[in-house]
């Protein structure tokens, strides 16, 4: 078991992926059965509590935890940085590359604007938010360093960030104070600093905003939420999109007040995106409103209409994220589902055709793997998606296991899959592994022995760890890790003689995780042999599919707390 014990253990909890499973005492002692059809966002609500667990020992807990998604997806660029390690490809470049740099093994939230990218590095020397680098196309300023020079690698441009959002060409941050600052274009006042103006290449504050939980940049307009759900959009309004109940050429370059009174009493926001000229969000009680233009059908109101400068609702319910590039739409709701809608020239929806979308549309999600686990947590026989980006035209996304799959427009080799051919639904990227072979137990006196055979295809990553987990349906729980990644058994220890497990191996790597089918053990009652180091095990207070919802989410969310909902904290009761 990893041993946590410096003051910034919380971030340790990336590294946890390899040998996660923490002590019974740190566990959440609820959780949803099987059937509930929102067990995804019950299980990642545990996941986030347990998060919480992990960073209690941080004095200002309060500042917030780093925003965002591990996958991002832009022009014609795409990043992941699900384990750690990040990977970006496209650009003519169609096999994922993870750069040589320090961010080699601290990659955390990762965003992609119009022609540049940024992430946040987890492991610095503060305890709260993340060193900020950005690299990509500079002419605007909108890396941040000071100059318009072209940034081929990732550069430091300030710590103390907890969000950071891409636009066009302008990007904005989210700092441990929850206050906001923009840099790069500006000519449609989308730096809110006023007045539209000239660039600006460094991080400027952005006045009368504070509290902040949420922020999003997409095309020349911004938008940041605060933690009473109360939201802000600035820059171009000539579609609507600031939400303020006006459109026009003018540019909106002070942070004003989006009206929220077509939502009704749950009047809230809890998440915000922004596309190249129409806004996004989803409310507390998990639906989706969408304002600025709608040519395409990208607001989700079926049908297709006019521009609207105020919130319409899409119909979607349940939506655990939402995210806006382009023209087009995309949720992902509590069970894991994807649903699109807006423009689908390129592909981009993920529905197997090009016909645009004017209301949300199933995302076909029969090119993710799934697993056998998946499978018994959930119920569910295919993957489950825990987010999506959406670019200009093409979409990422990230399975619960931090595999990346996308889709769309391939021009550029954005999907990552090593062509440049255009691909209608999700498909994986050359990062996935394959999942471990030949899984053998020997079952023992209160242990069960585990060895298995690595995958001779594991993507392009390389091995972080692997591990081994058992649990019977009545809660009863165990896992290991071997000493090191190359090895391949351990011994998971303190279980329940004649009670029957289920044990599945998983490996991670810096691309992904896969994780083996299901091998049935039963420890019996006969002397054992010297212990194995790596075992560990016991007995939670919650059911057996929660202790696998733990093992599976935390496998794949977990990574470094950016794989979180973006407002990273539980709901607010009502």
């Amino acid at each position: 078991m990893l041993m946590l014990t410096t003051s910034r253990r919380w971030r340790i909890v990336a590294a946890a992926a390899i040998a996660l499973l923490v002590p019974a005492t740190a566990a959440p002692v609820h959780a949803a059965p099987p059937d509930d059809p929102s067990i995804l966002a019950k299980a990642l609500t545990l996941q986030q509590q347990l998060y919480k667990t992990k960073k209690a020992g941080v004095a200002d807990f309060d500042d917030g935890d780093p925003g965002g998604q591990p996958i991002a997806a832009g022009g014609d660029v795409s990043c992941a940085a699900g384990f750690l390690e990040l990977w970006c490809w496209g650009a003519g470049n169609a096999e994922p590359e993870a750069p040589t740099n320090a961010l080699a093994n601290s990659a955390g939230p990762v965003t992609a604007g119009g022609a540049h990218q940024c992430v946040l590095e987890l492991f610095d020397d503060s305890d709260v938010g993340g060193d900020l680098y950005c690299w990509g196309d500079n002419t605007y300023g909108q890396v941040g360093d000071g100059t318009t020079t072209a940034r081929p690698a990732p550069v430091k441009v300030r710590g103390g960030v907890l969000q950071v959002a891409a636009g066009a060409d302008h990007t904005c941050a989210i700092l441990v104070d929850r206050s906001l600052v923009c840099w790069g274009r500006d000519d449609a006042g989308q730096l809110g600093q006023g007045a539209a103006g000239v660039p600006v290449t460094t991080p400027q504050a952005v006045p009368g905003l504070d509290d902040l939980a949420d922020v999003a940049a997409g095309g020349d307009t911004t938008c940041a939420l605060d933690d009473a759900g109360a939201a802000w959009c600035w820059g171009s309004n000539s579609d609507g999109q600031v939400g303020d109940g006006t459109a026009g050429a003018t540019p909106v370059a002070t942070p004003t007040s989006v009206d929220t009174a077509p939502l009704g009493s749950d009047d809230e926001l809890g998440q915000i995106e922004v596309g190249a000229r129409h806004t996004c969000a989803v409310t507390y009680d998990e639906r989706v409103w969408c304002w600025g233009a709608d040519g395409h059908g990208q607001l989700g109101d079926d049908p297709a209409q006019a521009a609207q400068n105020l919130p319409v609702d899409t119909g979607l319910e349940a939506a655990w994220m939402v995210t806006a590039g382009g023209d087009s739409t995309c949720a992902v709701i509590e069970d894991g589902q994807g649903w699109c809608w807006g423009d689908n020239t390129e592909g981009q929806l993920g529905t197997g055709d090009h016909t645009d979308r004017a209301e949300p549309a199933k995302l076909d999600q029969s090119g993710l793997t799934g697993s056998s686990l998946y499978e018994y947590v959930f119920g569910a026989t295919g993957g489950l998606l825990f987010g999506i980006s959406m670019g200009e035209r093409h979409a990422c996304g990230m399975d619960v296991a931090g595999n990346a799959y996308c889709w769309g427009d391939n021009a550029g080799g954005q999907l990552g899959d090593g062509t440049t051919t255009d691909r209608l639904r999700p498909t994986a990227t050359l990062l996935r592994p394959g999942a471990p072979r030949d899984v053998d137990t020997q079952a023992r006196d209160a242990e069960i022995g585990v060895d298995w055979t690595s995958s001779d295809e594991l993507g392009l990553g390389s091995v972080r760890g692997s591990q081994a987990v058992a649990f019977t349906e009545e809660g009863g729980f165990g896992s290991c890790s071997p000493g090191d990644s190359t090895s391949t058994g351990c011994t998971i220890s303190s279980l329940t003689n004649d009670a029957e497990y289920l044990v599945f191996v998983s490996t991670m790597t810096t691309g992904g995780m896969a994780t083996a089918e299901p091998v049935a053990a039963t420890p019996l009652g006969m002397a054992s042999p010297a212990p194995v180091a790596g075992g560990g095990g016991g007995q939670l207070p919650i059911t057996g599919a929660a202790v696998s919802l733990l093992i599976a989410i935390g496998g794949g969310l977990v990574m470094g707390g950016m794989a979180l909902r973006r407002r990273a904290r539980e709901r607010r009761p009502r």
